[in-house]
């Protein structure tokens, strides 16, 4: 616009060229170009007349939100302008991009906070620094979280520990639901291969997704196997920093509460979970196949914790193999877990 409108001052002016032809063919280029200009504006302004807000896309509402410049001059501000454009669009694209195929109750869609749908664009790329975790939800999350980096490729084995504390609040009301992740709500309300280890299962995967930004890719009855495959099979099937994952859950817990969790019962419970992780991880086919498996246990108590960590450690180095031990002990008014 700036060129534009020195040309328009010039043309004003009295033109000493001895060739008052070519000056006569600049006003008349000028006076075309300006109206061009007016009717385009003309045409601008009966559209925003003629056209409610109601009947306007979400991103032409957003378009309208951005501030035209005030001098139609400036070709700063125009392309400041293209810019904040070219912004937006991308914005609303990688919207688009959210796979809503985990969020389709519209009663709980709203409810979920911006960092579980920000999880959920496979297309973005976040990096660490995006999100502190732990992330919010349901019941408070300490001890050892976000802490899965080079383990997720590496040949050893690793136990972390942490805990979630429910407080007086237990999870036993259906607004509760709203306080999980898409991929814990996905969780909840798909069947799983049978049993009462539903909640266990939501809130292993509650805090992986919480502590180590894990995306819910298939749960129990998605993962494939070959058609006559009978063996064991793995619990949920998440993504994490791009790597597919397999996820096995146990409780550590035995009734009555108040009896002793020993070492032996621990070395039973890690040995079977740990020789399934194994079956699973060779038969399941090679679309849903995991670079690794994660073994998380859902411990009642610290004792039920401690047994899990001694037994760990004396168990034959083949069976551990490469899996990743997580156990997360439940605090508060956590019966509804076991």
């Amino acid at each position: 616009m700036l060129a534009l409108s020195a040309c328009t001052e010039e043309a004003a002016d009295p033109i000493e060229s001895p060739d008052s032809t070519q000056a006569d063919a600049a006003a008349d280029e000028t006076q075309s170009t300006d109206a061009t200009i007016d009717s385009v504006d003309s045409t601008a302004d009966q559209v925003s007349e003629d056209v409610g807000t109601e009947d306007l896309s979400a991103a032409d509402l957003a378009l309208a939100d951005i501030e035209r410049s005030p001098d139609t001059q400036d070709d700063a501000n125009d392309l400041a302008s293209s810019e904040d454009l070219a912004d937006l669009s991308e914005g609303l694209d990688a919207a688009a991009a959210f796979d809503t195929t985990q969020t389709e109750d519209p009663d709980t869609t709203s409810f979920w906070p911006e960092v579980y749908v920000r999880h959920d664009l496979g297309a973005v790329d976040w990096t660490e620094s995006d999100v502190a975790y732990p992330t919010m939800g349901f019941g408070a999350i300490t001890g050892e979280c976000g802490v899965l980096d080079t383990e997720l490729i590496d040949t050893g084995a690793y136990l972390f520990v942490n805990q979630i504390d429910f407080g007086d609040d237990p999870f036993d009301d259906p607004q509760d639901a709203s306080l999980l992740t898409p991929g814990g709500y996905t969780v909840l309300t798909t069947d799983n291969a049978g049993g009462s280890s539903i909640y266990s299962e939501v809130f292993a995967f509650e805090m992986l997704a919480r502590c180590e930004g894990a995306q819910l890719l298939k749960t129990e009855t998605q993962i494939e196997y070959p058609d006559e495959y009978e063996g064991s099979i793995t619990d949920i099937l998440v993504r994490i920093d791009g790597r597919r994952i397999g996820v096995s859950v146990v409780r550590a817990y035995i009734y009555p509460p108040t009896a002793e969790y020993t070492v032996e019962r621990a070395t039973e419970v890690l040995t079977k979970k740990l020789e399934n992780i194994l079956e699973s991880s060779a038969a399941v086919e090679p679309e849903d196949r995991w670079v690794k498996q994660i073994l998380h246990v859902i411990a009642y108590g610290p004792g039920h914790v401690e047994s899990i960590q001694t037994a760990w450690d004396s168990l034959d180095p083949e069976l551990r193999a490469d899996t990743i031990v997580i156990v997360t002990e439940s605090l508060g008014d956590d019966e509804f877990l076991y």
